[in-house]
């Protein structure tokens, strides 16, 4: 039985998947099974798995017809056999320690049955924006996911595999928020917890599911709030996003908001790309050019 089992979900990923396969073959913990699981790609993402399976024995390749990412990890918690339960994306980088920190932290720490760690938003070509997860204790941890907070988690965890199994895996009817939902109904049997470390690099796309999906990613996120909040017996009604809630959905609003952030987190060089991203369709933008006036400054 291998220490840790990795599952990733794979749907188009090929422009980043060789990156994010060899960042877990790389880790510094060897004692895993690796399940990539091929979607229903229409590229060439397959093939590229296959190409890896072949020169490491750790990995058990699966293809076949698309099903979503809920259902997909499902699939992989069924097949997995470790100890512990890791997530990995198709188009992220989990830094070389993340797995060893991971577990020794869960070896250390009975009570905890999921943690997560301090990760980096990089844009499509990898450059840094912000850093997300700041809370690391069980109760900030829980507040935030309780709340409307964005930023908390999203991937890069890992668990106890049977904890997980016993509160019965991922719910596919929140499937922009089942992360969320995870940590929520296991924070009411054990703590949760955050290393305030970056080990995972989280990849940010325009055309993203977070993007291209808004509405039904607050509705996923109200979903999961409400459940929590009914089966915990809080007082009061759970938050719910305001009316006009929601970033930009168009791809220069987006590379302004990229911007921001990179500025804000001290990513100068990142900012100034993103502003000149974000004036090449609307160059008599002044929100565009405000934020380039800014990013040449660098603050």
């Amino acid at each position: 039985m291998p220490k840790v089992s990795v599952i990733m979900p794979v749907y188009n990923c090929e422009p980043y998947l060789a990156e994010a396969i060899e960042s877990i073959l790389g880790q510094t913990l060897a004692d895993m099974e690796f399940i990539i699981i091929d979607d229903g790609s229409t590229d060439r993402s397959f093939e590229t798995i296959r190409r890896y399976a072949r020169r490491d024995a750790r990995i058990r390749a699966i293809s076949r017809e698309n099903r979503g990412i809920v259902r997909t990890r499902n699939e992989g918690l069924e097949l997995a056999r470790g100890e512990y339960l890791a997530i990995m994306d198709g188009d992220d980088v989990s830094l070389p320690d993340r797995l060893l920190r991971q577990a020794e932290y869960l070896d250390t720490h009975d009570d905890c049955l999921i943690v997560t760690c301090r990760m980096e938003l990089t844009d499509p070509q990898g450059d840094p924006l912000l850093i997300i997860n700041q809370e690391t204790t069980h109760e900030e941890i829980d507040a935030a996911h309780l709340a409307l907070n964005s930023f908390t988690v999203t991937g890069g965890y890992m668990a106890r595999l049977e904890a997980v199994r016993a509160v019965g895996g991922y719910d596919e009817r929140v499937a922009l928020a089942e992360d969320r939902d995870l940590f929520l109904r296991l924070a009411e049997r054990g703590k949760v917890a955050c290393i305030p470390e970056v080990l995972y690099r989280y990849r940010q796309h325009v055309r993203s599911s977070c993007h291209s999906r808004d509405v039904r990613l607050r509705s996923d996120v109200e979903a999961v709030i409400a459940a929590a909040w009914a089966r915990r017996g809080l007082p009061g009604e759970p938050p719910v996003f305001p009316p006009d809630a929601g970033g930009p959905t168009d791809s220069n609003g987006i590379h302004r908001k990229w911007g921001w952030w990179a500025l804000k987190a001290g990513h100068v060089r990142t900012a100034r790309k993103h502003a000149l991203l974000s004036l090449r369709n609307h160059f008599f933008s002044w929100d565009s050019w405000r934020l380039l006036v800014c990013a040449l400054r660098g603050h």
